[in-house]
C-alpha cells in the first residue's frame, strides 16, 4: 500500500524488488521463514507481489 501511495504522488514507477524489499522492511524481527522446501521468504514474497501485479491473484474471483 505504501509503495502504491508513492506511485501514485510521485509519478515513479516501481520495480517488484522495491515491492519485496518494503515489504521485508515492514516484517517483525521474529516473523517465521518458510520450513518446507528451498523457497526463501523474499521468494514467497516475490512470488505474491507478482501475482498481485499481474491480476493473477484476482483471475477467477
Amino acid at each position: 500500500m505504501k509503495i502504491a501511495q508513492l506511485a501514485v504522488d510521485t509519478g515513479i514507477t516501481f520495480k517488484i524488488n522495491d515491492v519485496v524489499d518494503q515489504v521485508e522492511q515492514d516484517l517483525p524481527p521474529n516473523y517465521p521463514t518458510p520450513s518446507k522446501g528451498a523457497e526463501t521468504r523474499r521468494d514467497v514474497i516475490t512470488r505474491i507481489a507478482q501475482c498481485i501485479a499481474s491480476g493473477q491473484l484476482y483471475e477467477g474471483q
